[in-house]
């Protein structure tokens, strides 16, 4: 039985579903703040209202300061 190559590539890979680390909502491609260590993605709103009390960037995930980060996200 011979494999056909060609086959895998015509499988659709599912689009990866972007959402918030702290309210778990959809990410529009604007709206948005990436920590560069642990690679999550959170709204800037969620971001600014995690942060306010500690008056640093500090990530909710991994706990490291000025590892937030705008950054546009590629939508296929």
């Amino acid at each position: 039985m011979k494999i056909n190559i060609s086959n895998l590539y015509r499988r659709k890979i599912p689009k990866p579903i972007y959402s918030c680390f702290l309210c778990w909502e959809k990410i529009e491609p604007i709206d948005k703040v990436v920590c560069k260590h642990c690679n999550i993605y959170l709204h800037i709103k969620c971001e600014e209202q995690y942060t306010k009390p500690f008056d640093t960037r500090i990530c909710p995930h991994c706990k490291k300061l000025d590892t937030l980060i705008q950054k546009s996200i590629q939508f296929e």
